[in-house]
C-alpha cells in the first residue's frame, strides 16, 4: 500500500467549484467510498502491524486478533463486534476479492454492497470465492445500477453456480438461526423482529396483511393498514382473549378450543379458535351445544354459541384483537 495521505487520496473526487449540487453529491458518495475504503486498508495494515510484533516478541497467535478488533473499535468509536466484522472484511477484500476492493475503491459499488458480497461468499473455498469475485466484480459495469436486494440475488445466484450442495446446504442451516429479538426505540417504542425461512416469513405477513385488510373494511376503524397489522400481531402472539369467551365466566383460560369441533371436521387455524375455561370447554362438548363464528359489526372475531335449550349467545373478542 502507497502511503499517501487520505485527504490527498480524497482530492482525487473533489469536485470542481462550480459543480452543481447534483454533482456535488455524486463526487461525496465516491469520497464515502473511498474512505471505507481506507478504513478497510489501514485496518489491514494495522493487523500487519500487530502480527509482525508479535512474532518479534515470539508470542503466541491464538486469539490475539479481538486485540486488533477492539484497537479498530475504539478508533472508529464502535463496537468490537463492529469492528470484527470490519477487520474480517478487510481481510477478504485483500486476500480473495480483489475485484470487489478495487469497485469500492473508485466507487463502483457502495460500503454497504460489501458486506452483501463476503457475507453471500463466505461458505465457498477461497479458490470459488476469488472466481465469484472475478464474476461479478471485474468488470465495472456488471454491477452497475443493482440494488442491495438484487446484489444480494445475484451472489446467491454466483455461489449456487460454483458451489451448488454448499450454497443448499448454507440455506438449509440458515433455517436452524431463526429467532426473535427486540430493540428499544425512542418513545417508548420498541421494534421486535423475527428471523423467519423465507416462506414462513411471507406467511406471517400475508396472514397479518389480510387480517388488517379484513379489518378495515369495517365501519368506523380508523387505523391505518400497518396499524391494524400489528394491533393484529399483538393480539395474536399474545392470545386473543384475556378470560374465557363465555357470556357471564371470567374465568382464566385453561383450553384453546376450536370453535366448530376438530373431531367434526373444524379446522386449525386463527379464526377457528377461542379461550375457554375448562367448565366451558367440557360443556360445550356435550349433546345439544353448537358453535360458529358469526361476523359482527366491529369487526372483531365472535361467536355465536346455541345451548340445548335452543337460545343463543355472542361471544366478541376484547377490543384489542383487530
Amino acid at each position: 500500500m502507497t502511503n499517501i495521505p487520505v485527504l490527498q487520496r480524497m482530492s482525487e473526487v473533489d469536485e470542481p467549484p462550480d459543480a452543481s449540487i447534483v454533482d456535488r453529491l455524486s463526487s461525496m458518495e465516491r469520497a464515502r467510498c473511498r474512505v471505507v475504503f481506507e478504513e478497510y486498508e489501514l485496518a489491514v495494515e494495522l493487523l500487519r502491524e500487530r502480527v509482525l510484533e508479535r512474532i518479534a516478541a515470539g508470542l503466541t497467535q491464538d486469539r490475539w486478533e479481538i486485540g486488533v478488533a477492539a484497537e479498530l473499535a475504539l478508533a472508529l468509536r464502535r463496537s468490537v463486534d463492529s469492528a470484527k466484522g470490519l477487520l474480517s472484511r478487510a481481510r477478504e477484500l485483500h486476500t480473495t476479492l480483489p475485484h470487489t476492493r478495487e469497485r469500492l475503491r473508485d466507487g463502483d459499488i457502495s460500503p454497504e454492497a460489501v458486506p452483501v458480497i463476503t457475507h453471500g461468499l463466505s461458505h465457498l473455498d477461497e479458490d470459488l470465492r476469488r472466481r465469484a469475485d472475478a464474476t461479478l466484480c471485474s468488470d465495472p459495469t456488471t454491477l452497475d445500477g443493482v440494488g442491495l436486494r438484487r446484489l444480494k440475488d445475484l451472489v446467491q445466484k454466483v455461489a449456487y453456480e460454483l458451489d451448488q450442495q454448499g450454497t443448499v446446504d448454507r440455506i438449509a442451516k440458515a433455517a436452524k438461526d431463526r429467532t426473535v429479538s427486540i430493540r428499544p426505540l425512542p418513545e417508548g417504542m420498541t421494534r421486535v423482529s423475527l428471523l423467519l425461512p423465507l416462506t414462513q416469513g411471507v406467511g406471517v405477513y400475508a396472514a397479518l396483511r389480510a387480517a388488517a385488510t379484513a379489518a378495515r373494511g369495517v365501519a368506523g376503524e380508523v387505523r391505518t393498514l400497518g396499524q391494524l397489522m400489528a394491533d393484529t400481531a399483538f393480539a395474536r402472539l399474545t392470545g386473543r382473549d384475556q378470560h374465557c369467551r363465555t357470556p357471564y365466566c371470567d374465568a382464566p383460560i385453561a383450553h384453546i378450543d376450536h370453535v366448530h369441533r376438530h373431531a367434526s371436521g373444524g379446522a386449525t387455524r386463527f379464526d377457528n379458535g377461542q379461550g375457554l375455561c375448562a367448565a366451558c370447554n367440557y360443556a360445550k362438548e356435550g349433546l345439544g351445544w353448537h358453535a360458529r363464528e358469526v361476523t359482527d359489526p366491529s369487526g372483531r372475531h365472535t361467536v355465536e354459541t346455541t345451548t340445548p335449550s335452543g337460545h343463543v349467545h355472542r361471544s366478541t373478542a376484547p377490543k384489542h384483537a383487530a
